[in-house]
C-alpha cells in the first residue's frame, strides 16, 4: 500500500465518522495533509495551496474545515476530533501537534537551564582527556562543538557525510563521561539497522582515543 494509499483510507474513515460538509474538499485535503507528511512536513499550512484546485481560498478553507465536524481548534486541547487547526491556518493530525507541542515544550525548558559547568571546569575535562590543542593551533571546529554542548543542556549538531559527527559525539561523550562515569546515553536512528551502525561507529570512535 503506498502512502497515496493510506492518505485515502484516511480520508474514508474520517467520512465514514460522519463528517459535515463538503466531502469532496476533506477528502483531498486529508490526502495533501497525508501526502506532506510522508514528505517529512508535520503539518499542512493551508497557504501552501489555498487557491490551487480543489482548494479554496484559505479563509473558505478554514471555514469549511471547521465545519466538517472532524477538525477542532488546536487550541481546543481537550477535544476529540481527529484533526486540528491552529491559528496560522496549518493543519495536523491531532496526536502529531500534541507531540509537536511537547517537543518544543521541552526544548524551551532545556535552552532556559544554566550552562552545566563553567569555562575552568569544561578546560580541566579537556586537559585531562587530552583535547585541548596547543596554543596557536588552528581552530578545531569540532571542539568547539563538543565544548559547546558540554556546557549544555540541549544541543543540535549537523554536518553532512564525512564531517565528523560521530567523532565529535564520541569526544563530547567522553568529556561528559568523566564528570559521571555511570552515565548512561540514548542513541536514536530511523532505523535499527542506523540505530546499530550508529553504535559501532560510536564504540569505534571512543575506542580510538582510548587508545
Amino acid at each position: 500500500m503506498t502512502a497515496a494509499d493510506l492518505g485515502t483510507c484516511l480520508a474514508d474513515l474520517l467520512l465514514r465518522r460522519g463528517a459535515l460538509g463538503d466531502a469532496a474538499l476533506l477528502r483531498a485535503t486529508v490526502q495533501r495533509l497525508w501526502a506532506d507528511r510522508e514528505r517529512g512536513h508535520v503539518c499542512l499550512p493551508l497557504a501552501a495551496a489555498a487557491g490551487q484546485k480543489p482548494f479554496p481560498d484559505a479563509a473558505t478553507w478554514r471555514r469549511a474545515l471547521l465545519a466538517s465536524g472532524v477538525v477542532a481548534d488546536a487550541a481546543q486541547a481537550d477535544s476529540p476530533l481527529p484533526l486540528a487547526l491552529d491559528g496560522k491556518d496549518r493543519l495536523y493530525l491531532r496526536r502529531d501537534r500534541a507531540s509537536e507541542a511537547a517537543l518544543a515544550a521541552f526544548v524551551r525548558a532545556r535552552l532556559q537551564e544554566p550552562p552545566r559547568c563553567d569555562a575552568a571546569t569544561l578546560r580541566a575535562d579537556l586537559v585531562a582527556l587530552g583535547l585541548l590543542p596547543a596554543a596557536g593551533s588552528e581552530v578545531d571546529w569540532q571542539l568547539v562543538a563538543v565544548a559547546a554542548a558540554a556546557r549544555a543542556s540541549f544541543a543540535v549538531l549537523t554536518g553532512g557525510p564525512g564531517t565528523g559527527k560521530t567523532t565529535t559525539v564520541a569526544r563530547w561523550r567522553a568529556v561528559l563521561a568523566r564528570r559521571a562515569p555511570s552515565l548512561r546515553v540514548a542513541l536514536c536512528a530511523p532505523t535499527g539497522k542506523a540505530a546499530a551502525r550508529l553504535l559501532a561507529s560510536l564504540r569505534a570512535a571512543a575506542a580510538s582515543q582510548a587508545s
